[in-house]
């Protein structure tokens, strides 16, 4: 069995098990082998029907025990709990494909490796947000700067300072808001970072 899978494994190099297959690969296809790659990836049982579709094309019937025990034997391969908390760590989704007796530490793992996602997305989100407004307010300043400049220009009207002055208080009105909105953003922002180091540092997998 060892020997086999050495095998399968090295299959993973020489072919990609893409669910396209052209006649040659239909004919000289190791079914056991692409089986036992599309389980070490995590793929889901009904690729083999893209398989039959693909190989139908070419009045070719996949060998369905043989893909089947690769992809049992793939399956036990992925389905190892470093496996679980790195497709959670990258934010994917886990359609319970894993035998039973592997599952639960899978799923304990992978469920780690979601919460820290979330973490990261919190910390990120609101780093993002946070610079978004900072660019606003940034932006307002520059043109709080030009309106006082117009309003002292001796060119410029009554009637358009009076618009101008309407300006700066609109101007004025949403710096404030920004200046509000920007502190509580980064007291969320110091919150979640902590969340997220604490987090870290009591995880027993590689982050």
């Amino acid at each position: 069995m060892k020997i086999r899978i050495a095998l399968a494994l090295m299959a993973l190099f020489a072919m990609q098990g893409c669910a396209s297959m052209s006649q040659q690969e239909c004919v000289t296809g190791d079914w056991y082998a692409i089986g036992f790659e599309d389980g070490a990836r995590g793929r889901n049982a009904d690729r083999i029907g893209k398989y039959r579709k693909a190989c139908a094309d070419h009045d070719i019937t996949p060998d369905l025990r043989a893909y089947q025990e690769g992809r049992e034997e793939g399956l036990r391969e992925y389905c190892r709990p470093q496996t679980g908390f790195a497709v959670g760590r990258r934010g994917h989704s886990y359609s319970g494909i894993c035998p039973a007796d592997l599952e639960p530490a899978f799923v304990a793992a992978y469920q780690e490796g979601k919460h820290l996602y979330s973490l990261r997305t919190q910390v990120n989100n609101t780093t993002r947000m946070l610079t978004l407004r900072k660019e606003e307010l940034h932006d307002l300043e520059k043109d709080l700067v030009h309106v006082a400049a117009a309003v002292i220009d001796s060119e410029t009207t009554g009637e358009e300072r009076v618009i101008l002055l309407i300006d700066a208080k609109n101007i004025a009105r949403r710096q404030g808001e920004l200046e509000h909105e920007i502190l509580s953003l980064e007291r969320d922002q110091a919150v979640f970072q902590d969340r997220l180091v604490n987090y870290e540092h009591s995880l027993m997998y590689d982050y």
